[in-house]
């Protein structure tokens, strides 16, 4: 639930209202009784509905198994409760039309699970602008929609707008107190693989390092239960910049303290811990473990496809990292298979000029590398370095290690008087770095 003022005074009328019109129901004449619940009803069936939606998202955490129906009778629930109460708020200070910034919390919820980018951001902007006018430009109430704001304009490729929201939300974040530092707390855990994402590791390491600390600090007052999934989500998120920034220990030590927390709190088959073993085998190809990275990275499909969670981006760097790691035992038409499922599936849910698909291409350019299939590994290179130096910068430590992979093409395919250039690029990288 989202807390503002408005919203806290709604599920104060509603708790009012069930006790009024259960005593009307005992005392008004019984040909009144219809209309008595009939009214009920319509002034009720918003809050029931978002009560549906609620314990449908708690169930999300406890019964993953059942994550697809949940997300559909939680979407329906959250759009019938915003349209119930649009029709109520034609009446001017109606006080059962209070809870909009509810119901729009939860259906951006679920379009942001499912995905569902564009629709979720038309969604979290009305609920923005709602939450403005009822609580101020500045109010604490605004980081949680800001934070799911920053997810998926992120997924759309919107960085500078990402970038710009994300500014406002560390601005609005710094006065956080209480319960609220949960909010800001997961919201910068977020917001730093945004920062990532544009190459601005030192900022994104920062923010990701003031997320886990801040994490780390709250008490149980501040965070009753939850802590521990919380602090997994953070040093997750964590890693992954420190992955994307090419620090591969600091990435691997974290992954896998995420994985250990994660096995020691949440039931094996939640989506959650589906990302854990995604990560956990990402850890070990980043030390080219590949013998030890096939047995997290299909537990994560076996998971993922237990739930039927499959057009997601989870999904396809599940099986682009099963690909990378048949492709390093050699066994390459599994790999191809694999891998043919995850570009399909990145290809279009990630945005063009993310540096997710530099990394997607790198690995389909290895793998065209060990076929032999040389001119379409060129290509490949090509492709996953041209994305990630607009992404990332030309002298990112990312785009040294595409450079390294490529110059083993060179090597192999005769081409060796080729890659002197290519080397004094990759050591001007590596100096600037260090």
């Amino acid at each position: 639930m989202i807390r503002t003022k408005n919203c806290k005074r709604y599920y104060q009328w509603v708790t009012g209202t069930v006790l009024l019109f259960a005593t009307a129901l005992l005392v008004v004449p019984a040909q009144l009784k219809p209309a008595v619940a009939c009214t009920a009803a319509l002034l009720l069936a918003p809050a029931a509905a978002n009560l549906i939606c609620t314990i449908g998202i708690i169930l999300l955490l406890i019964k993953p198994k059942h994550t697809v129906l949940l997300m559909d009778i939680g979407e329906f629930t959250a759009q019938f409760a915003i349209t119930i109460d649009s029709l109520l708020a034609v009446v001017p200070f109606n006080p059962f039309a209070f809870g909009r910034a509810d119901h729009l919390y939860n259906l951006s919820i679920m379009l942001a699970y499912r995905q569902n980018n564009k629709e979720a951001t038309k969604v979290i902007q009305q609920l923005i602008e709602l939450v403005e006018k009822e609580e101020g430009e500045n109010s604490i109430a605004l980081v949680e929609p800001l934070g799911l704001l920053i997810g998926s304009l992120r997924h759309e490729g919107k960085f500078d707008e990402c970038i710009a929201c994300g500014d406002r939300l560390m601005k609005i974040a710094s006065d956080a107190s209480g319960r609220d530092k949960v909010s800001v707390a997961g919201a910068l855990a977020d917001l730093c693989n945004t920062y990532a994402k544009q190459g601005r590791s030192n900022e994104a390491i920062e923010i990701g390092e003031k997320a886990l600390a801040l994490m780390s600090s709250l008490t149980s007052e501040e965070l009753p239960f939850g802590k521990e999934q919380m602090l997994a989500v953070c040093m997750n998120n964590l890693g992954c910049v420190y992955e994307t920034a090419e620090k591969c220990d600091d990435a691997v030590r974290l992954y896998q303290r995420a994985f250990d927390l994660k096995k020691r709190t949440m039931k094996e088959n939640d989506p959650s811990m589906a990302a854990g073993y995604t990560n956990l085998a990402q850890a070990y190809l980043l030390q080219e473990k590949y013998d030890i990275a096939l047995e997290p990275a299909e537990k994560a499909r076996e998971i993922l496809d237990l739930l039927g969670i499959k057009n997601t981006t989870l999904y396809a760097t599940t099986m682009q990292n099963l690909a990378e790691a048949l492709r390093g035992q050699g066994r390459l038409e599994e790999a191809e298979k694999a891998m043919n499922e995850a570009t399909e599936l990145k290809e279009k849910l990630v945005a063009k000029n993310d540096p997710a698909l530099a990394d997607l291409y790198l690995d389909m350019a290895k793998l065209s590398r060990d076929k032999q299939d040389y001119s379409q590994s060129e290509t490949l290179f090509t492709r996953s370095r041209l994305i990630a130096e607009k992404a990332l910068g030309v002298d990112h430590p990312k785009i040294g290690r595409i450079l390294r992979e490529y110059t083993k093409l060179l090597l192999i395919s005769g081409r060796a008087e080729e890659v002197a250039p290519w080397e004094e690029r990759i050591e001007a990288i590596k100096a600037k770095a260090s």
